[in-house]
C-alpha cells in the first residue's frame, strides 16, 4: 500500500541521518496524511499531545503550500520557504523563530480550508461524495488537503474534489477511503488525463460532458453500484 511505501521512506532517510532530524521525519509524515503512522512516532519519540499536534498542523501546512496549479496560486514560493526554513535543525525552532512566515501559512491554510468546508457536494452517497469548487486560486490551493481532511473525517468514504479550471473542464483530486487507500488510480486511469496511485490519484482535465461518467466509475469502484 501507498502509505506503507511512504513510511518506509520517512524511516529509510530518518535512518539514514541517524534521527538528526527525527522531529522532521514525523512533521513529513504528518504531511503525507500517514496520520496514524505519525502519531506512533510521536509517541515513541515522547512528545505529548500538544507538540504532536503542532508538527501535524505543521506537516499539513507544508504539504498544502505545495498545491496549486501555477506558482502564483500559492503564499509561498516552495524556493523561498525552503530559504527560511533551512538551518532549523528542530521544526519547533522554526515555528518559534519564523513566526510571521509559520502564522501566515498556517492562517492561509485555515481560510483556505474553511472556505471548502462551506461548499455542499454536488453529490454524495454513503461511500462517495464529489465536492466541486470554483475556479480560484484558493481552491486550487486546497484541493488536495481538503480531500485529506475530509477522509480524515469521514475514512470508509471515497472522496472526489474537483476544481474549475481556465478551459472550462475540472482538475479532479481523487481521495481512497482512508480504511481501503486503494482503487484512486483505478478510477483515474478510466479518463485520458488521468493517473496516480492507489490512495491518491487525479485527473488532470475532465471535460463537463464527463462528470456523470466519473460519478459512476467512482460508485461501482466503492460497491454502489450504478444508478
Amino acid at each position: 500500500a501507498r502509505g506503507f511505501r511512504l513510511c518506509q521512506r520517512h524511516c529509510i532517510v530518518d535512518r539514514l541521518l541517524q534521527g538528526r532530524f527525527h522531529a522532521w521525519a514525523i512533521t513529513a509524515a504528518f504531511g503525507d496524511n500517514l496520520i496514524s503512522t505519525a502519531e506512533a512516532l510521536s509517541r515513541q519519540a515522547g512528545l505529548d499531545q500538544q507538540a504532536m499536534d503542532q508538527l501535524k498542523t505543521l506537516g499539513i501546512c507544508l504539504n498544502y503550500n505545495g498545491c496549486g496549479s501555477l506558482i502564483d496560486d500559492l503564499y509561498f514560493h516552495p524556493a523561498e520557504l525552503f530559504r527560511v526554513m533551512e538551518g532549523f535543525n528542530d521544526p519547533f525552532e522554526f515555528m518559534a523563530a519564523a513566526v510571521e512566515t509559520w502564522e501566515k501559512l498556517r492562517d492561509c491554510y485555515d481560510q483556505d480550508l474553511s472556505q471548502g468546508l462551506e461548499i455542499k457536494p454536488e453529490y454524495s452517497e454513503e461511500v462517495v461524495s464529489i465536492i466541486k469548487l470554483p475556479d480560484a486560486p484558493w481552491a486550487r490551493r486546497v484541493s488536495g488537503p481538503l480531500g485529506n481532511e475530509l477522509c480524515n473525517r469521514n475514512p470508509d468514504k471515497a472522496f472526489g474534489i474537483l476544481t474549475s479550471n481556465s478551459k472550462g473542464n475540472f482538475t479532479v483530486s481523487i481521495r481512497a477511503p482512508l480504511s481501503d487507500r486503494s482503487g484512486a488510480n483505478e478510477v483515474a486511469g478510466q479518463f485520458a488525463s488521468g493517473g496516480g496511485r492507489k490512495a491518491a490519484a487525479g485527473i488532470n482535465d475532465l471535460p463537463p460532458a464527463e462528470l456523470p461518467q466519473f460519478i459512476e466509475a467512482m460508485k461501482r469502484r466503492y460497491n454502489l453500484g450504478t444508478s
